[in-house]
């Protein structure tokens, strides 16, 4: 539902403001029991003690190809991506699990970016994250009408320029409602490909046959 501010003589026109009972996140967790689709909202964010608000600076120094951009974060709207996935309902995904998230941009494709994979490092307690400054993370902001990803920048000493203001994610609002950042969870075990090729002559042109063994996700791949 929406929720209109009404107006009074001598007052602004009303203000639309989005349902906070939407979802701010939506996550699609893979497992080595399956495929579940989890999400979490404004609303049920602020109502458990165990959710809260982002604790680093409220201002993200970002990179673009253009320079450097501030990111203002708000104080009572943004959450850490390591708490909201610790919050995600009807199944919280235990941090400890996870081995990499996904991103996905406004128009529902996976960010490929050099540095836009989320790692378990980047995960840690701010103070302890792998970016270069290891008291940010990266987080969601509740904007009203849209809601928004950022990532804090990794440093100049990437092989490849880090880029981390090109991986902002500005969610869509059809109706004035904003849709959820949508993300990838990736948990349990890492899968060992082990590839072997026979010793064999081909002609030029010919096909190569590979064999190979995949091992993990406690036989279900």
């Amino acid at each position: 539902m929406l929720v209109l501010a009404g107006a009074l003589p001598g007052y602004s026109a009303p203000v639309v403001r989005a349902d906070s009972s939407a979802p701010l996140v939506s996550a699609t967790v893979y497992s080595g029991s399956g495929t579940t689709t989890d999400s979490v909202s404004v609303d049920q964010l602020q109502a458990n003690s165990q959710c809260p608000v982002y604790g680093g600076p409220n201002v993200m120094d970002e990179m673009g190809r253009q320079g450097s951009v501030d990111v203002a974060l708000s104080e009572t709207d943004t959450w850490a991506l390591s708490t909201i996935l610790g919050c995600l309902q009807p199944t919280p995904v235990p941090i400890p699990s996870v081995q990499g998230v996904t991103v996905m941009d406004a128009d529902g494709n996976p960010e490929t970016d050099s540095g836009s994979q989320i790692t378990p490092a980047d995960l840690k307690p701010l103070g302890q994250t792998d970016f270069n400054n290891p008291g940010e993370g990266p987080v969601v902001t509740a904007l009203g009408t849209s809601n928004r990803y950022d990532r804090p920048w990794r440093g100049s000493s990437q092989s490849q320029p880090d880029y981390d203001f090109s991986d902002q994610v500005t969610t869509n609002s059809p109706n004035g409602q904003a849709t959820p950042v949508e993300i990838e969870v990736f948990e349990g075990p890492l899968l060992t490909v082990t590839a072997t090729a026979s010793a064999t002559t081909i002609p030029a042109g010919g096909t190569v046959t590979f064999g190979a063994t995949v091992s993990g996700q406690k036989g279900s791949a």
